[in-house]
Parts: C-alpha cells; structure tokens; sequence
C-alpha cells in the first residue's frame, strides 16, 4: 500500500512486469510519460552496447 508519508527510498518496490512508459515515468517522474517515453528510448538508442543486448533478449522499440 502507498504511504505518502515514506520518502522514495524507504518504499517498497513491486516486482513484476513493467511496461516502458512506466518505467520511464519511474526514471523521470517530471516529465509527461510520453517525453519521459521519448528520453528513455533516446538513452536506449545512444548506448550501442545496451541496445545489443536488449535486443538479444527480445527488445522491440515499438512493442
């Protein structure tokens, strides 16, 4: 359950499937999910050697 009164480090943190628009918005909570979106496939796309294995274990831009 959410406690506004828990500073971010002190939350918990659910383990389970996220979409990318969610884990961008995680990564920059101050942006619009679909700047946060746009930013988060730029790192992505600017880093050849995560891109690779991103893509070895099934990562689509699109999807």
């Amino acid at each position: 359950m959410y406690d506004p009164d828990l500073s971010p480090e002190d939350r918990p943190f659910p383990i389970r499937v996220y979409s990318k628009g969610e884990l961008a918005n995680l990564y920059l909570p101050c942006l619009p999910i679909r700047s946060a979106l746009n930013t988060w496939n730029y790192w992505i796309q600017t880093h050849p050697t995560l891109y690779t294995r991103l893509q070895e274990v099934g990562y689509r831009k699109k999807k």
